[in-house]
C-alpha cells in the first residue's frame, strides 16, 4: 500500500496540478510510477540480499522509504514529485524483499505459512490505516498524506537493536531443497502479476469514481479502499486455514474469481452501499493472493536464492501494479470509468481460468 497511501489525494493534485478537465497520465503515473521502479528494484534487491545481508538492505530502504516518500510535501511540480516516486519505489522493494527474505529464513514448514499470512494481514492492516489517515489529511491539504511515509523512521531503531541475520542451517536447506523448479515459479510469478494488475484498479481509479459519481470527498475515498485492505487483512490472517483444505492453485482459482466478481458489480452497482460491498469484496478476494504466492515461493526457494527468488515475486507484483495503469488508461478512455472496470473483472475471470489451468498442470507435473 506504500504506493496509494496518497490515492485520496489524487483528484486534488490533478486540479491543482494537471488543471484541464481529463486525467492527466503524469498526475496517474504518480501512483504508479512508484510500483515500476518497486519492479524494477526488487531483483536487485534480491541480489543484495542474497550477498550484502538482510539486515544492513532493510535498514537503509526504511530510511530512504521516509526520504522520498514525504519528498511530495515540499516539491512544486507533479514531474518532481514523480522522480521522488521513482526513489519511493526502490525503498519499497528492499523493505519488501528484505523482510519477506528473512521471515522464509527465521522460519519452516506450518510456521512459516503462518507468518506470511500474518505478514500479508499486518501490511493490509497498515493499508487500511494510512488510507484512512491519508484520506483525512488530504481532506485538509492535498499536500499533508505525504508526512505518513515519515512514520519508517521509527521502526529504524528497532531494526537496529532486535534484527538479526539468519544462519542458514544444513537442516533448513535439506528441508527447502536444492533445485529451483523454473515452470512452477514462472507459473507463481505470472499469476501474482495478474491479480496486481486487476486489484490496483482500485487506488488508481476509485477515488475519480467515487468523486465523479457520488460527489465524495476524499476522506470518503479513503475510508472506502481502506475497507478494501481490512478485508484482505482478515483474509490473510486465516490463509493457513485455507490451506489446510485447499491446494494452492484452487487457492489461486478463488481469489481470482472473487476478485473478479467485486470488480464486475462495481461497473454495475449505481447505489453507493452496493459499490461499498463490491469494493470490500475484491479486498477479500486480493487477501489470498500474496500469501499464497510468497508461502509457494518460500516453499520452492533453496536458501541460498531464496533473496532472489523472492525479489522476483515482488518485482511482479509491483510490475502489475504498474501495468494496470498502463493498460488501465486507454481503456478508460474509450470505455470511461465504469467500463475500466467492467473490462478488468472481465480479465479477472479469464485470468482464473487460465492461471488456475496452468498451475494444477504443473503442479502435477513436478508433484508439489
Amino acid at each position: 500500500m506504500a504506493a496509494t497511501i496518497i490515492s485520496p489525494a489524487i483528484p486534488t493534485i490533478e486540479k491543482i496540478l494537471h488543471p484541464g478537465g481529463e486525467i492527466s497520465l503524469t498526475v496517474t503515473l504518480i501512483l504508479t510510477i512508484t510500483s515500476l521502479m518497486m519492479a524494477i528494484g526488487s531483483p536487485i534487491a534480491g541480489y543484495l540480499v542474497d550477498r550484502v545481508g538482510r539486515k544492513m538492505l532493510l535498514l537503509w530502504s526504511l530510511i530512504l522509504y521516509a526520504l522520498a516518500g514525504s519528498a511530495g510535501f515540499y516539491l512544486e511540480t507533479a514531474e518532481q514529485i514523480l522522480f521522488s516516486r521513482m526513489a519511493l519505489g526502490l525503498a519499497v522493494a528492499g523493505v519488501m524483499t528484505s523482510s519477506t527474505t528473512l521471515i522464509a529464513d527465521y522460519l519452516v514448514g506450518e510456521e512459516r505459512e503462518k507468518f506470511l499470512g500474518y505478514q500479508m494481514s499486518f501490511m493490509a492492516i497498515g493499508g487500511f490505516v494510512f488510507l484512512i489517515t491519508g484520506g483525512l489529511l488530504a481532506t485538509w491539504w492535498w499536500r499533508a498524506p505525504f508526512l505518513v511515509y515519515l512514520s519508517s523512521l521509527i521502526l529504524v531503531i528497532p531494526v537496529l537493536l532486535f534484527i538479526s541475520e539468519p544462519e542458514i542451517t544444513e537442516k533448513k536447506v535439506e528441508e527447502d531443497g536444492a533445485r529451483i523448479p523454473c515452470l512452477t515459479y514462472i507459473g507463481i510469478i505470472l499469476t501474482a502479476m495478474s491479480g496486481m494488475m486487476l486489484y490496483f484498479l482500485l487506488p488508481t481509479r476509485i477515488p475519480f469514481f467515487l468523486e465523479d459519481l457520488f460527489d465524495l470527498p476524499p476522506s470518503q475515498s479513503g475510508f472506502f479502499m481502506a475497507t478494501s485492505a481490512l478485508a484482505a487483512s482478515l483474509m490473510a490472517s486465516r490463509y493457513h486455514w485455507f490451506h489446510h483444505y485447499l491446494t494452492k492453485p484452487q487457492i489461486y482459482a478463488l481469489s481470482f474469481l472473487v476478485m473478479g466478481l467485486g470488480l464486475v458489480l462495481i461497473a454495475h452497482f449505481e447505489y453507493i452501499i452496493y459499490v461499498y460491498t463490491a469494493i470490500a469484496i475484491t479486498g477479500i478476494g486480493f487477501g489470498l493472493l500474496i500469501p499464497n504466492s510468497t508461502v509457494w515461493v518460500s516453499q520452492i526457494a533453496p536458501p541460498r536464492y531464496r533473496g532472489r527468488l523472492v525479489g522476483g515475486l515482488a518485482s511482479a507484483l509491483f510490475f502489475g501494479q504498474f501495468l494496470s495503469t498502463l493498460f488501465g488508461e486507454p481503456i478508460f478512455r474509450f470505455n470511461g470509468l465504469e467500463g475500466t472496470f467492467g473490462v478488468f473483472g472481465i480479465g479477472g475471470f479469464l485470468s482464473l481460468v487460465i492461471g488456475a489451468l496452468y498451475l494444477i498442470n504443473n503442479t502435477r507435473r513436478n508433484h508439489a
